[in-house]
């Protein structure tokens, strides 16, 4: 029986995904001993699958990514060329304190325009448009955005419904073929509200 002393205590149960019934429901039944105090639970479902194989999800965010490289939508690109993202971003409803997520793919590198003319910042988009495109930062309602290492990051404390276009460059570093994990996000303090695009590949040849 619990008390005081144990109230910090945990217990984990896991089972694997090969062992759960395939013809019906897996019900998860959690049964309150005599006696009183709350009983505090999470439950949690984790599932490897190929990247590519991941589909769009829309929990008040929606995303679609596509690269290009001389105007043409392109999934391959060679050693040094520079290749342009395009993040579709779609809130449903207006957002607080969202934090957004395109990962980069591995192979290639962020290309960081901050430190060039702040003339390629894009101005305050109308709400109904996608066709505004902005670089780095000071775009009008994302209050910071960060080229790092593995992925680009935007956050917004507001963020009205709408539709958002935000593009960025990378360059090709290292030939191989690569998963490219989705595009996500999320309102911080209610993660419920969130989304993400469709997992991809994308290939980078010697030159």
């Amino acid at each position: 029986m619990g008390n005081a002393d144990t109230l910090r205590e945990t217990k984990t149960l896991t089972v694997n995904v090969a062992e759960m019934l395939r013809d019906q429901v897996n019900r998860l039944t959690f049964d309150h001993a005599a006696g009183d105090g709350s009983l505090y639970y999470t439950a949690a479902l984790k599932v490897n699958q190929p990247v590519e194989a991941i589909k769009p999800t829309n929990r008040g965010l929606s995303f679609t990514r596509a690269y290009y490289l001389n105007g043409e939508r392109v999934t391959e690109a060679k050693v040094g060329e520079t290749i342009k993202v395009v993040l579709e971003i779609t809130a449903s409803q207006d957002l607080y304190y969202v934090v957004i997520n395109d990962p980069i793919p591995a192979g290639t590198e962020g290309v960081d325009r901050n430190l060039q003319t702040t003339s390629q910042i894009g101005e305050r988009p109308e709400l109904s448009r996608s066709d505004v495109e902005f670089y780095g930062w000071g775009w009008w309602y994302f209050s910071s955005t960060q080229i790092r290492t593995e992925k680009v990051v935007l956050s917004a404390q507001y963020l009205p419904r709408g539709n958002y276009r935000f593009v960025y460059e990378i360059q090709a570093t290292t030939p191989g073929t690569y998963r490219v994990i989705p595009p996500n996000g999320n309102e911080f303090y209610f993660p419920e509200v969130f989304g993400r695009g469709a997992g991809s590949t994308f290939t980078v040849h010697g030159e």
